[in-house]
């Protein structure tokens, strides 16, 4: 005679034997029911999901200092004689591409195309990313990267990236801009004019 699988088996309700007793059951098992195959793929799709973005998260990372570190970098440029104040970083975004953004203040007076040119080429000594700084001088206007290098490439500006490491940039000389590059004007005069007297 067979034996009574319903009796002898699990029961799937209560998680336990049927045939032992409530003083037969050790204290330290579950009465939980199996996970369900719906359960299951869920936790395997969660898992899955978060393996995945931390994959894509670490690709995503800011890539890291270049031959010459950034605070490095940033300390030369408020040294250069002229730079009023300057605000300059390194951004990284998961949408746009890596640069070196911002500006710097450069005090009346003081050529100020030679003085972004000079930024640009310290800055061009860090991570190899583009660069996208202005200098703001008063009375003028902005001073953009086009008013030194026209045309240009950076590359064809400063040559090949350094790739040795170095614990500070060297600082550039002055040198003249593109000869395609457009020159910087003043800012128009907007005092207002006295109206006349009836």
């Amino acid at each position: 005679m067979l034996p009574n699988v319903a009796t002898r088996g699990l029961s799937r309700a209560a998680g336990r034997r049927v045939d032992e007793g409530p003083d037969e059951r050790r204290a330290d098992r579950l009465d939980l029911p199996a996970p369900s195959r719906r359960q299951a793929v869920r936790w395997t799709g969660a898992a899955a999901v978060i393996v995945g973005g931390g994959l894509a998260l670490a690709a995503c990372a800011p890539a890291a200092d270049g031959p010459v570190p950034d605070e490095a970098l940033f300390a030369q440029i408020d040294a250069l004689p002229g730079v009023v104040s300057s605000d300059i970083h390194y951004m990284h975004g998961l949408w746009a591409p890596d640069v070196y953004g911002g500006g710097i203040d450069v005090a009346a007076g003081v050529d100020a195309v030679c003085l972004l040119d000079q930024v640009y080429e310290i800055l061009w000594q860090g991570r190899h990313v583009d660069i996208a700084v202005n200098a703001f001088q008063p009375g003028m206007q902005t001073v953009e990267r086009r008013n030194f290098l026209g045309s240009d490439k950076l590359l064809e500006r400063y040559g090949p990236r350094p790739s040795a490491s170095s614990p500070t940039p060297s600082v550039p000389p002055c040198r003249p801009p593109a000869p395609d590059a457009p020159p910087t004007t003043p800012l128009p005069d907007w005092s207002p004019t006295p109206s006349p007297t009836r």
